[in-house]
This record gives structure tokens, sequence and C-alpha cells, in this order.
């Protein structure tokens, strides 16, 4: 009876041994998650790609072609699709149905809220439109890009940051 007593409290002590080791390896890992989300965003140098367009009419849709936002130093390289209502676009000129343009950045700023997320913000003008973007990209890499325009309805997107090195 004294040798089941006793294993049985072993296998209790070792059970929530293991589990405060995954807990602190949790945290460990959500830490470096964090660090390396501050190292990306603060280079200046990211790419965010988006599956995902929620128009402010209609119905989110899921992209099957390969669509992104890319930041790098001070300028915005869009490559996005757009589904929404153009308010004046001029006629025969301009990508209606796209965000497709690179441009130098505005008024970029950087914070950090809840749970280590980056909200970045940023305007960047082109001879069709004026685009301001906000771009909120957790640790673990899932994304938003809203992007507000004057000529346009707004439009958000759903991504993950690019983690792969550049050349």
């Amino acid at each position: 009876m004294k040798l089941n007593k006793r294993t049985l409290l072993l296998g209790i002590f070792a059970f929530v041994g293991i589990c405060t080791i995954s807990a602190q390896t949790k945290k460990e890992k959500e830490e470096q998650q964090k660090q390396q989300l501050k190292e990306i965003i603060n280079s200046g140098d990211y790419t965010i790609d988006v599956n995902m367009a929620h128009p402010q009419s209609g119905k989110t849709i899921n992209l099957t072609s390969r669509y992104s936002v890319k930041v790098k130093n001070d300028s915005v390289f869009s490559y996005l699709p757009y589904f929404g209502r153009a308010y004046s676009i001029p006629i025969g000129s301009g990508s209606g149905s796209a965000l497709i343009f690179d441009s130098p950045i505005k008024e970029y700023k950087v914070e950090y809220i809840k749970k280590g997320a980056a909200r970045i913000k940023f305007s960047a003008q082109t001879s069709e439109d004026t685009y301001n973007f906000i771009l909120t990209v957790h640790p673990n890499g899932s994304s938003s890009v809203a992007v507000n325009m004057n000529k346009r309805q707004s439009i958000d997107f759903m991504g993950e940051l690019n983690r792969e090195e550049e050349e």
C-alpha cells in the first residue's frame, strides 16, 4: 500500500513539474515572439502577405492570388486588390480595381499595444488618391491591414507577417 502511495505522489509531483516547465517555456516563447516582432518592425523592412479581404459592402473574400503590402525604408509597395465603391476615379486612367502602387511614406508612426502587438499608421499619396494605412501585427505574425482612401470606400485585409529573409 505504501508503494502505491509513493508512486502516486511521485506521479503527481512529476506532472506538476512538467506543467510548470511547459508554462515557463510558453511564456519564454511569447516573449521571444514579441522581441522578434519589435526587431522586424523597427528595421523598417517587412512584408505582410494578405489572404482575405473585407470590403465595406459585401461578403468577406478569400484571396487566391498572392497580394501584399511591403514597407521598405521610407516607401510603401502596395499590391492589393480592391472591392468596393470608387467615388471619383479618372476615366481611362488608374487602377480602379486594385491598390497597386509604390509611394513614399508620410507620417509613419509605430505604437505597441496590448499583448505586444504593433500598430503602424502611415499615409501615402499618388496622383490617383491619398491612402491612410493602419497595420496591426501580432507577435504570432497574424496581421490586419486597413486602408482608408479619399476617393473610395475603405477596405480591410487579413494576413500574415512574412518572416522569411528577403534578399
